[in-house]
């Protein structure tokens, strides 16, 4: 971040805003987080890169995250639509964008395994399955450029499963499918990110 502060280079700045928010919001530092993403705001829009709608999506998509600590369902969902509907209008090969689809399907996992009775109070089913079908055909294109974005599709493709209602295990087979790939490519970070939601 220091480093990019004396270049001047505002785009690198925010990557590394993002990239330390997300930090502090794993590790449930939600004060931290906050002044991070606060930061990362004012360098989105005290540039002519304010435009980067990359970069906002990476910022509501992290806003996200910190309303799942809150248990804030709506505003969940709210956060879930605007980052999704700014990565369909980005191009799919823009590697930053992977932050925003990683930060989806975390929030999706949440929503759904978690808080799911509660969420559907708030989202009518076809719509939460529309979103969830943009969302996995843009991460889809993402993936043909970047293969290791494919685990994540695999969790989305899970995910959906369960949004429609189907049995848990048809989602498991997808997951443990893309637990084979992350494995096989010895991806740390996805295969956290799936083991975890299998255990829930």
């Amino acid at each position: 971040l220091q480093t990019s502060l004396l270049r001047g280079d505002i785009l690198s700045q925010i990557h590394s805003l993002a990239v330390q928010a997300s930090c502090h919001i794993a590790l449930g530092n939600q004060t931290k987080a906050c002044i991070k993403l606060d930061q990362m705001r004012l360098a989105i829009e005290s540039t002519e890169q304010s435009g980067d709608i990359v970069s906002c999506a990476v910022y509501l998509s992290l806003m996200g995250l910190v309303s799942v600590q809150h248990r804030d369902i709506k505003r969940i969902w709210n956060y879930i639509t605007k980052t999704k509907n700014l990565l369909i209008k980005a191009d799919p090969t823009t590697y930053f964008t992977f932050y925003a689809y990683m930060n989806l399907s975390d929030m999706l996992s949440w929503i759904l395994m978690i808080y799911g009775k509660e969420f559907e109070l708030e989202c009518p089913r076809d719509q939460l399955l529309a979103t969830m079908t943009e969302i996995s055909v843009s991460l889809s294109k993402f993936a043909s450029a970047f293969c290791f974005a494919k685990c994540r599709v695999y969790l989305i493709e899970g995910l959906s499963i369960v949004a429609q209602g189907s049995e848990i295990r048809k989602a498991l087979v997808i997951w443990n499918e893309g637990l084979e790939w992350a494995t096989k490519y010895n991806m740390e970070n996805e295969i956290e990110a799936l083991k975890r939601i299998i255990i829930k």
